[in-house]
């Protein structure tokens, strides 16, 4: 392999551990600020193409490339946080 082959890769490996290290960070404060995006919010997201961008699965807290699953983990999420509203609204009823 030649030295200029071997600088490209190197300077596109660079790059793509900058880009890489940018969408981690986005994911990191994501998931610390707690923040669980609505399964609408999520399928507001998608692609023509029926996918999702890297960058809107970063603001989702999903890491790339996203695990088999990811999308029920949202699903889940939601209605546990949406059953529990609805027990303390219960009771904050009885109070």
């Amino acid at each position: 392999m030649g030295k200029r082959l071997e600088k490209k890769r190197a300077k596109r490996h660079e790059k793509s551990m900058v880009k890489n290290d940018h969408f981690e960070a986005i994911i990191a404060t994501v998931k610390a600020s707690g923040y669980v995006p609505t399964i609408e919010e999520v399928m507001a997201k998608q692609t023509a193409a029926g996918g999702w961008t890297r960058e809107d699965l970063a603001s989702f807290g999903v890491s790339w490339p996203p695990t088999k699953g990811w999308l029920e983990d949202i699903r889940t999420h939601q209605s546990v946080n949406e059953a529990f509203d609805q027990l303390q609204e219960r009771q904050n009823a009885f109070i």
